[in-house]
């Protein structure tokens, strides 16, 4: 973690006093000084070397040793001290103090500060601020403040140390580097995936400065929802015993037989079962309890049977006289890039690539069917009591048989599952089908959790928000996908925490941060609403969750964009403190608007309790995410990479991309901490120009060193702090992490 503001000093120390004044020129707000000698020398309280430390709006600011001498530049503030004041020591100290104060604070906070002045006048303009006279003017109105130890008490919480453990990155690469990495497996050119099976990729020259941005990381589509499988479980060896073969074509005999069943049991429910209830009832309650998906599944089956007995049956003959054969004579299965040139005897290359072209065309009608089997009960049990004649037939035919047979689909799912991590676990490792059956087992696990619907049903998802949550704005509809819920209480100054009645929600969203209030001690915590939101993926499940006990009683306060806010954590994890950037503070709020530049701490609860940093890598997760559309991210030009905070003193997030006209910096690379731009020196001024909360703009090009790859690094920071300096590729993080001045 980098540090972004210090732990004030010992405020309650016997050398220090308290003068207090309202600055007229900022809404009468306080202006505090903490004012006494210095401790860095043996002095005495009339010493020309002092300390001061001074709070106000514009922030806090420690000044440890400070020198009162006419010679000084800052001693121009004396001279505006009325003439009685100007021969005390003290009005001299807290004179040069605040002039000094002044001296210290950013353009960009004098100029944030100026702004909120000029907007409360007639005229809209300020005034002058922060000079001489401004600081002697505060100084002769200073009052002495006898019961500092209080204040310092209150103050010492509120200014404590503030640290950041996650920032998240462009790095703008040049036209063309970004390169898919192929290779032929003997019958076709396919592309290739690292160890974590994420797409593999050739950065070319620029290979070595990607690889110190850690290692590959994922972020979710609405084609791939989760991280792809990995063979947790596989064989050790590089090549298939006798046992290991002859118990791979068992499963795959066994996969025909119980498809063979699967189909025929799918056959009697649509030939046979729901014809003979439709001759006892023909209403509409039949029809949701048959619904025409299970015809499109017996369809489906029948030629994904057909296609898998063909393929068991073509190898069945060369399966047996390899498993007769010396099972160790020319079955070492070599690299992925050879492997694929020899034969498989076993025929699970060719299982695995039937699974990846009939798999994805399971996936409408069977999530059709899951969706309809949750209503399954309720309408047999209205059949029973509405309708005599199907009473009858239902209990002649058996109501356990008719759930039974009605179920099949949707287990059905999940045993392709397991078949194929019985496959895995007896492949060895560098098995060419090993990749396409985990891939296979991804689309399977896709399509039960019902994934590809839910992320893309925006309209949907805001009906769940607005039935789990009171007073929901109909407007609000985040366009990004729901990431995760926190448990939090909002602390009020001076941000001490202490016993809460009033506790709360963060839904963090791709794009939104939304704040939910609880009303009750009975209301749903973070686990509770994450459960219900899973449980809701259904659409027979959407009306549920109206039917939840009232006591889940939420109740929404406010939203935020996500671009809008700037988060740190407090150095033990337990508070992240929010700071609010945007021009309108709030896109929606349930009472009054919130100012614009202002700060709101929370203390985490729950699985967050004590991990603030777990909470900012979300969002540099979720800010990712929504910079980058799923088209910029699926189109081959884009990668990932993640630095922990173990690694380096900060962790990061690095999203690589290519150098694209027609994707501008103010949509794609919009906000970010870190922009990084290898080889396209104009990008440092767009990144701050069209990025506007963007923390640190940099840029890198190579330089000759006889033979040896160095870099040259330039980075400007947003208050204007400019650096440059040679590295090389490995340390390259480390120089742009402690070079940076990152924004408090």
């Amino acid at each position: 973690m980098v540090t972004l503001s210090e732990a004030p000093p010992a405020l309650m120390s016997g050398h220090l006093t308290l003068y207090y004044s309202k600055d007229a020129l900022l809404d009468n707000l306080p202006v505090l000084v903490f004012y006494g000698p210095s401790t860095t020398s043996n002095v005495t309280h009339n010493s020309s070397r002092i300390q001061s430390h001074i709070y106000s709006l514009a922030g806090f600011r420690s000044f440890p040793r400070l020198t009162i001498a006419p010679s000084s530049p800052l001693y121009a503030a004396v001279n505006h001290l009325p003439a009685d004041q100007q021969g005390d020591e003290v009005s001299r100290g807290l004179a040069v103090s605040l002039l000094n104060y002044f001296a210290s604070l950013s353009k960009e906070i004098k100029t944030t500060l100026r702004d909120r002045v000029a907007a409360r006048r007639p005229n809209r303009l300020a005034p002058m601020m922060f000079d001489e006279m401004h600081a002697g003017d505060l100084a002769a109105n200073m009052e002495f403040v006898e019961n500092y130890t209080d204040i310092a008490n209150l103050l010492m919480p509120a200014l404590a140390k503030r640290v950041l453990s996650w920032v998240d990155m462009n790095i703008v690469m040049p036209v063309g580097t970004i390169q898919r990495v192929h290779a032929s497996n003997g019958q076709e050119v396919v592309p290739q995936v690292d160890d974590a099976g994420l797409p593999l990729y050739d950065y070319g020259k620029y290979s070595s400065i990607v690889e110190s941005f850690g290692l590959p990381a994922f972020l979710p589509t609405s084609k791939l929802q989760r991280a792809p499988s990995r063979p947790t479980a596989h064989s050790k060896n590089r090549a298939l015993s006798k046992e290991q073969k002859i118990s791979l074509r068992r499963e795959l005999c066994e996969l025909v037989d119980t498809e063979n069943s699967y189909v025929a049991k799918v056959n009697e429910l649509v030939n046979t079962v729901a014809p003979d209830f439709r001759q006892h009832d023909n209403s509409r309650a039949v029809d949701a309890l048959f619904p025409r998906s299970l015809w499109s599944i017996r369809e489906i089956n029948e030629g994904f049977c057909d296609e898998i007995q063909t393929i068991i049956s073509d190898t069945e003959n060369e399966a047996i006289r390899d498993i007769e054969g010396d099972s160790h004579n020319g079955d070492d299965l070599g690299s992925p890039v050879t492997q694929g040139r020899r034969r498989d005897p076993t025929g699970i290359t060719h299982v695995a690539k039937a699974f990846l072209r009939w798999f994805p065309k399971f996936t409408d009608s069977y999530q059709e069917y899951l969706r309809a089997s949750a209503e399954f009960p309720q309408i047999t049990r209205a059949l029973e009591e509405t309708s005599p004649k199907t009473a009858v037939y239902l209990q002649e035919y058996g109501e356990q048989r008719l759930r039974s047979a009605l179920i099949e689909p949707v287990q059905r799912l999940p045993r392709y599952s397991l078949l194929i991590d019985n496959l895995v676990r007896l492949l060895p490792a560098s098995h060419v089908g090993l990749s396409s059956l985990l891939k296979a087992r991804d689309i399977v696990t896709d399509i039960c959790t019902l994934d590809g619907q839910a992320a893309t049903d925006i309209s949907r998802s805001t009906r769940i928000w607005r039935d789990l949550i009171d007073d929901w704005p109909t407007s609000l509809a985040p366009k990004g996908r729901f990431i995760t819920a926190v448990d939090m209480v909002e602390l009020e100054p001076p941000y001490v925490v202490k016993d809460q009645t009033s506790t709360g929600l963060l839904l963090l969203f791709a794009d939104v941060v939304v704040v939910v209030r609880k009303k009750g001690q009975a209301s749903l915590s973070a686990r509770g609403v994450l459960a219900e939101i899973d449980r809701s993926t259904t659409s027979a499940n959407i009306s549920s969750v109206s039917r939840i006990d009232s006591d889940r009683s939420l109740l929404f306060l406010e939203a935020f964009d996500l671009f809008d806010l700037h988060f740190s954590e407090s150095e033990d994890g337990s508070i992240i403190q929010m700071c609010i950037l945007g021009e309108t503070a709030a896109i929606l709020s349930s009472t009054s608007t919130t100012a614009r530049h202002s700060i709101k701490v929370y203390n985490l609860l729950g699985p967050y309790d004590g991990k603030a940093a777990r909470f900012t890598e979300d969002v540099v997760k979720a800010r990712t995410e929504s910079r980058f559309p799923e088209a910029v991210r699926d189109g081959g030009k884009w990668a990932l990479r993640s630095i922990s905070p173990l690694d380096e003193s900060i962790g990061i997030l690095a999203a690589l991309s290519e150098e694209n006209p027609d994707y501008s910096i103010s949509s794609g690379y919009r906000v970010c901490d870190v922009h990084l731009a290898i080889d396209q020196p104009r990008h440092n001024e767009s990144a701050f120009s069209q990025g506007q909360n963007t923390c640190i703009a940099a840029h890198i090009t190579s330089i000759a060193n006889r033979g040896a790859e160095m870099y040259h690094l330039e980075v400007t920071s947003r208050d204007g702090t400019r650096f440059a300096e040679n590295c090389s590729p490995e340390s390259l993080v480390a120089t742009l992490v402690n070079r940076s001045k990152w924004a408090e």
